[in-house]
């Protein structure tokens, strides 16, 4: 049995890195108007038709709970004390990383790197490049 609207909906939301308050405004509705909507699964059929739009989920998948790409909270890093033993960051190969599901930063940065001309595109690879570098050592 699927899970109800209001559920996936806030898994969505979470997923993409919206909060109640960013989606309400997204809606046109107060938050506490979005809040009992995703509490109660009461969304309107305006708001589904946004909300498919906006996560780019079809309104039939949503309306069936049927969502065709994972649905996985955006990992953020956290704050945790780490041992020595331990490495301070480690990047993961394609087969471990999924690219299928990207939060809603992660997407803005692309949007702006894809608009980027070639020689500041190499000049963000780089920076990032030394980042990771630094990180390493």
């Amino acid at each position: 049995m699927s899970e109800p609207i209001g559920i996936l909906i806030r898994r969505l939301r979470k997923m993409n890195g919206f909060s109640q308050d960013e989606l309400a405004k997204k809606l046109n509705i107060k938050r506490s108007t979005y809040a009992y909507r995703e509490r109660n699964s009461a969304f309107t059929a305006e708001d589904l038709k946004l909300i498919s739009e906006l996560f780019s989920v079809s309104l039939d998948a949503l309306l069936k709970g049927e969502i065709s790409h994972p649905i996985k909270f955006p990992t953020e890093p956290k704050n945790e004390v780490q041992t020595l033993n331990q490495p301070k960051f480690q990047i993961k190969n394609d087969e471990e990383e999924n690219f299928a599901v990207l939060t809603n930063r992660e997407r803005k940065h692309l949007k702006k790197y894809r608009y980027l001309p070639n020689d500041l595109k190499e000049l963000v690879e780089n920076y990032i490049d030394s980042l990771i570098k630094n990180t390493e050592d």
